[in-house]
């Protein structure tokens, strides 16, 4: 390829350039690395490759050799070069190959001497430090829709008060409705048995399938009574109630754990683990699986705080596992 000015990266004046140009581009393709910990794709290196050039014309063309050369000043003044007329998005990745190529070094023999951007350099750095924008102001740039924060304080605070205030009683009532119901329809299947001793033909699949609706029509007092004191006027309100609380579930382990919603349906019972680590803390991770940017799914973990735990223990109650 050749450069502004005539100048080609095969020209022996910068054969040194070139060859830690691959060495690197090898490198990253072979060796696990980068914000997502594993090589890329090859698809992926052609892209590193177009923002690597772009580093390579603006190195010559301030007669650098070498990468080993790349101070944080003359980082900071290849940040300053790329100049307005790019997008943010576009600039992070070409800054973004530079931390690479720092990440990269224990692979490497052309080495750049320190980490590449520095505060002190001024306002071009700060979007280029980790090859990414800073984590506070990145769901600015976001292309999925964001939660507005107050909606998303009022969610979860409402998630948090089904989940560690209300599963208790909710489930203790549909337990206690449940075990009634169990009686209704045994005692519905025993007057059926004596008025219809050889069965009989209904518009239902089958007669248990008629009975069991037949017995669901009824109220006991016992039922009746359950529910007022819980403050509900019927069991359809306590069914709401029910798919809220596994909806506080959902809100809970997402909220806290950052998952998507794949990784979130591939959580199965038991998926909540607590570890010690190396300095005798406890930690606590819901075990899934990822599929995102993977080849195949891949077994994956997730650090969460405790109330993930109680979360999931109160969906695994709903379910009746």
């Amino acid at each position: 390829m050749q450069f502004k000015g005539g100048y080609r990266l095969t020209d022996p004046a910068y054969g040194t350039l070139l060859a830690s140009s691959k060495r690197f581009l090898y490198t990253r393709w072979r060796v696990a690395g980068g914000q997502l910990g594993r090589p890329v794709s090859a698809r992926t290196l052609t892209s590193i490759w177009s923002q690597l050039r772009r580093l390579l014309e603006w190195m010559i063309e301030e007669g650098l050799t070498s990468f080993s050369e790349l101070t944080p000043d003359l980082c900071a003044r290849y940040a300053s070069s790329l100049g307005d007329h790019l997008q943010p998005g576009t600039i992070t990745q070409l800054l973004g190959v530079v931390t690479s190529y720092y990440e990269m070094r224990d692979h490497l023999i052309d080495r750049m001497p320190s980490f590449p951007w520095q505060h002190q350099f001024g306002a071009p750095t700060e979007l280029a430090r980790s090859g990414r924008r800073p984590r506070g102001e990145s769901w600015k740039h976001a292309t999925t829709e964001v939660i507005p924060l107050r909606i998303m304080r009022a969610l979860v605070q409402k998630a948090l008060d089904y989940v560690e205030v209300r599963a208790g009683p909710l489930l203790d009532l549909r337990d206690r409705i449940a075990k009634d119901a169990e009686h209704k329809l045994a005692n519905v299947k025993i007057v059926h048995r004596r008025k219809y001793p050889s069965g009989f033909s209904s518009v239902h699949a089958n007669e248990q399938e008629y009975l069991r609706v037949k017995a669901s029509h009824r109220w006991t007092s016992a039922e009746r009574r359950y529910l007022i004191e819980h403050g509900y006027e019927s069991r359809r309100q306590l069914q709401f109630d029910l798919v809220h609380l596994r909806t506080a579930c959902y809100i809970i382990c997402a909220a806290f754990s950052g998952m998507r919603d794949s990784e979130l349906a591939s959580l199965e019972v038991g998926c909540f683990v607590k570890r010690k680590g190396f300095d005798g803390e406890t930690f606590c991770w819901l075990k899934g699986t990822t599929y995102k940017l993977e080849r195949a799914p891949k077994p994956a973990e997730w650090m969460v705080p405790e109330v993930v735990g109680k979360a999931v223990s109160v969906a695994t109650r709903l379910a009746g596992c």
